[in-house]
């Protein structure tokens, strides 16, 4: 057991090394260290690994602050899986008895006074819930101090959404196929294809109905984004940032294949992926022509009828779908790299056509607001109000009320920013 124990501490330090080095997801960072350390695991269950990630991930925060508390200093990943092994260890390694001894162990060699490694009684809200101080600082400008436990603690926890791809199935089938795996859901009153899933016997990324593509994991608050797009047959739409293809494909579902779109990518890689997605989700591949560019200097000869940017962000909004996210954005000079990018996309969507929709899945108003705000203020277009059903913007922000936002505490999605451009005639 102890050896056991040990292997799950370095393989969870490892993956967090990747996650705080490579700034990847926890899957990728998982998959890359089960590659590296594959002779090792060999005969393990992944499963307690994965789950030991994903909650030192989920309280990284409160780790570091502890291990700077009973050290004096924050110093490489292994000790702070150590901590949490002592701290919550018996929530998901099993055997008590033994697990016990190994943390007798641990507080020993590692000369831990276990009184150190209690929380203060009064913390602040970011300590608690685990999230960089000036994340939550930053929030705090926008929420009362109860609405603002509500978002943390929900950013904690994931609700799985799941579209139906009614190019392949229709809905009542669909719903019919995934109960008979064992998954409960329940139809969106707002978008039908859309189901939330309110229990599942097995993972839903094991199901065959996701693999051949007669259901697509995305949040609901992300097919609002191309809802607020309103594409409609015949429309030639630009997507400038389209892989890896969700919002591409959606797009083509609500028109019945029927419109013509350009997606664009930067990346090679992920341009492949988008093909292949397309093709799996029964998407007509010849209404959809696949470029490779930077969208930031992109251009046409024709202009389109609508433009999507679904733009590259810190993705704050959607940190249940992956933790890894609050350790990439422990540093805020993060979002000033991607609110420039965004400012350069939108700055060029709005040479592409007549009306663009401007997305984030981004909590910030340097991602939203602000980028939104600036690029306003140096061009000749005007904001419509989005026809979906959203909270508005940040207060204190010009034009706040034509800008939508959906929050994961009150519309059970993630976060994102949603607003509507059109270029003044």
């Amino acid at each position: 057991m102890s050896r056991y124990i040990d292997l799950i501490i370095d393989f969870v330090s490892t993956a967090l090394y990747f996650i705080d080095k490579y700034h990847i997801s926890l899957d990728k960072a998982f998959q890359k260290t089960l590659r590296k350390m594959e002779k090792r695991v060999k005969g393990y269950s992944l499963r307690p690994f994965y789950e030991v990630l994903r909650d030192v991930v989920l309280n990284y925060y409160k780790l570091r602050y502890l291990e700077e508390r009973v050290y004096g200093a924050i110093y490489g990943y292994k000790r702070c899986i150590k901590l949490w092994m002592i701290l919550y260890g018996d929530k998901i390694i099993g055997n008590a008895k033994i697990l016990e001894k190994y943390k007798k162990k641990l507080i020993k060699r590692m000369n831990i006074n276990i009184d150190e490694l209690k929380l203060p009684k009064y913390i602040n809200l970011a300590l608690y819930y685990s999230y960089p101080s000036w994340f939550v600082d930053k929030l705090s400008r926008f929420f009362d101090q109860e609405e603002l436990c509500k978002l943390l603690e929900k950013l904690n926890s994931e609700t799985i959404w799941i579209r139906v791809n009614t190019l392949k199935i229709d809905i009542d089938k669909a719903i019919k196929l995934l109960e008979a795996n064992g998954v409960e859901v329940e139809e969106d009153r707002e978008l039908s294809y859309m189901l939330k899933v309110l229990n599942y016997k097995k993972p839903i990324y094991t199901l065959e109905l996701l693999r051949e593509g007669y259901i697509i994991t995305q949040d609901k608050a992300s097919a609002l984004v191309v809802e607020a797009l309103k594409p409609e047959h015949d429309e030639l739409i630009y997507d400038i940032c389209a892989a890896p293809g969700v919002k591409t494909s959606l797009i083509m579902q609500l028109t019945e294949n029927k419109a013509r779109v350009i997606a664009v990518d930067i990346s090679r890689k992920r341009i492949k992926a988008l093909r292949k997605l397309l093709k799996v989700y029964n998407v007509n591949l010849d209404k959809v022509d696949i470029i490779l560019a930077d969208s930031r200097n992109f251009s046409a000869l024709r202009k389109a009828d609508k433009v999507l940017v679904d733009a590259p962000c810190t993705s704050s909004g959607v940190i249940f779908k992956d933790p890894a996210i609050k350790v990439h954005i422990k540093n805020p000079g993060r979002v000033k790299y991607y609110s420039n990018v965004q400012k350069q996309l939108l700055s060029n969507a709005i040479n592409l056509g007549d009306v663009v929709v401007y997305a984030t899945c981004s909590l910030l108003p340097d991602e939203g607001e602000e980028v939104v705000g600036s690029v306003l203020s140096k061009n000749c277009v005007r904001l419509i109000k989005p026809e979906i059903s959203c909270c508005p913007g940040y207060r204190g922000y010009k034009y706040s009320e034509f800008y939508c936002r959906t929050f994961p505490h009150i519309h059970d999605t993630g976060g994102f920013f949603i607003a509507v451009l059109k270029l003044v005639s």
